[in-house]
């Protein structure tokens, strides 16, 4: 009869003892001694630990004790119900050691204890056992570490399921991957006999949907066929940017799952089926959000994938062509990274209110793409074309022009006899056909300052020819809403023409084509950085 504190102190020292020592007769004799404890004295029972501080459930659990778990929690009131202990919380100890009958008491009788592991205070503290990780761990990280796949199973059978019914699977790889546990998955993937096609999909789809990316490593370190046939081919990158839309939630994940997939030797430049190019997936995307400040997690994506050596001038119309089977994920094939951007950004205008937002996301992306690009620098005939077949829906940025001729645009280039310039005009005329009054002076006359940024790094050869086809084009037929801007243009044009350039104007200009439209060349020149910066748009 415990009368004390001392008492029992002895009592449960004397338990323990007897429980390690496994003798015949303890079972019933515990049951006897831990039924007669009084009411007083049993709500003090969980403040008792010996000098490794451990209570007596820790020991219970320790010694493989289910039975005496099970009475504990049934039949007497000393460890109540939502009852944690400081250190070594239960469920985490039995799965810890694998004691899988210990677990299901646990779990059956106190469903709660299956939790993840937010305070330090709560860490498997065991004298053998020492671990510098314990945060965000749950008795399932516990058990697939120590490799007691009987507890993992029976884990994700019982509380994982039971927890996520909506889910519709038994699959094992699947439901580790919903208790967002990396170790199951990479100890499941060992087994591969248990682990099907079928599941392993399912199972990566939902790392990407749900934004998962230490499950979706862990998945992607599958060696087998399973990996090269997910998806009948399709690139991850592919996958991940056209869920990102789906789900619309979640968008800080998206860098690190992009660095997920490069860690796993995901190739960015994979374009195995037609029109899945990772880089041109993620600009199409990014068009389609619905808050403009996730439009920050898209250009760390692009930068990532910059970074990694992508080719933003990849030709998907090239490789479209050897293709005759009907492709699973479709969207529209582009000949570049740029012209992706103005294609995209031309065709958001039906989805935003304002092309104030089309012409930021163009702008941020562009600006990405010619700082960062690693490939090797090449000149650009038809960017500047792209630009002023988009002009009427999103106008001319000043700031996206420079940035174009920096990146190597070519405003000599001809294409179909006209000039860049020319095909501007070619544009507004007959959309400023559609109003009765245009206020020209205005904001017309600031994009008609922006074009001649253009037409000032043309050849002067060049400028004459251009001049002369406009004349011959809209000399007579510009319709009277653009009569202002078509006089200015062609007096400062003609003007450009007849004055003389400045030596110094010549030779940089001269330098530049020299150079074939690359700064990084221009920097190598043995020159003052204050010509280099006259050098390069």
């Amino acid at each position: 009869l415990i009368t004390n504190f001392a008492d029992m102190d002895e009592t449960m020292h004397t338990i323990t003892k007897d429980v390690a020592e496994d003798a015949k007769i303890t079972s019933n004799n515990i049951r006897t001694v831990l039924k007669g404890i009084s009411t007083f004295f049993a709500k003090h029972v969980t403040e008792w630990h010996d000098h490794d501080n451990l209570d007596l459930l820790h020991h219970l659990i320790i010694n493989n004790k289910a039975d005496l778990i099970g009475f504990i929690f049934v039949e007497t009131m000393l460890f109540p119900l939502g009852y944690v202990p400081p250190c070594n919380p239960y469920a985490h100890l039995a799965a810890f050691l694998g004691h899988a009958e210990c677990l299901k008491v646990i779990l059956q009788h106190r469903p709660g204890a299956f939790f993840r592991i937010q305070k330090s205070e709560h860490a498997i503290k065991l004298p053998e056992a020492k671990f510098e990780k314990h945060l965000n761990k749950t008795p399932l990280s516990y058990a697939a570490e120590r490799g007691h796949i009987d507890c993992v199973y029976y884990l994700l059978e019982t509380v994982v399921m039971k927890r996520n019914p909506s889910l519709g699977t038994k699959e094992p790889l699947t439901l580790a991957t919903k208790a967002r546990s990396p170790e199951s998955i990479m100890l499941l993937l060992t087994i591969e006999k248990r682990v099907t096609s079928t599941d392993y999909l399912s199972a990566v789809m939902l790392s990407i949907r749900e934004m998962y990316p230490e499950c979706l490593i862990s998945l992607l370190t599958n060696k087998g066929k399973s990996r090269h046939t997910v998806f009948d081919g399709t690139n991850l990158y592919h996958i991940l940017f056209s869920q990102s839309v789906i789900s619309s939630r979640r968008y800080e994940l998206m860098p690190e799952m992009t660095r997920a997939l490069v860690s796993s030797k995901e190739d960015v430049n994979a374009h195995g089926s037609p029109r899945t190019y990772p880089m041109y997936t993620l600009i199409n995307c990014a068009f389609n959000i619905t808050v403009g400040k996730q439009i920050f997690f898209f250009i760390d994506c692009l930068y990532i994938l910059l970074e990694c050596k992508a080719n933003p001038h990849f030709d998907e119309t090239r490789s479209l062509r050897a293709y005759s089977t009907t492709e699973k994920f479709t969207r529209q094939a582009y000949t570049s990274a740029i012209s992706c951007v103005f294609e995209s950004a031309k065709n958001s205008v039906n989805f935003f209110e304002s092309t104030y937002w089309s012409n930021l996301f163009m702008k941020k992306f562009i600006t990405t793409i010619e700082m960062h690009d690693l490939t090797p620098r090449r000149v650009l005939n038809n960017v500047l074309f792209d630009y002023m077949e988009a002009v009427c829906v999103l106008g001319l940025d000043r700031t996206i022009v420079r940035c174009l001729l920096r990146y190597g645009a070519n405003p000599d280039f001809k294409k179909n006899d006209k000039y860049p310039v020319n095909v501007y005009f070619d544009q507004i005329f007959p959309y400023l056909t559609k109003f009765e009054i245009v206020d020209t002076s205005g904001y017309y006359k600031q994009e008609l300052h922006t074009l001649m940024i253009i037409a000032r790094s043309m050849s002067l050869h060049c400028q004459s020819e251009a001049l002369s086809i406009f004349l011959t084009d809209h000399l007579l037929t510009a319709p009277i809403q653009a009569l202002p801007i078509s006089r200015e243009f062609a007096s400062l044009m003609g003007q450009m023409v007849r004055t003389p350039r400045p030596l110094l104007q010549l030779v940089i200009n001269c330098i530049w084509v020299a150079t074939k439209r690359n700064k990084k060349k221009v920097r190598d020149l043995p020159i003052p950085e204050v010509y280099m910066a006259s050098i390069i748009p």
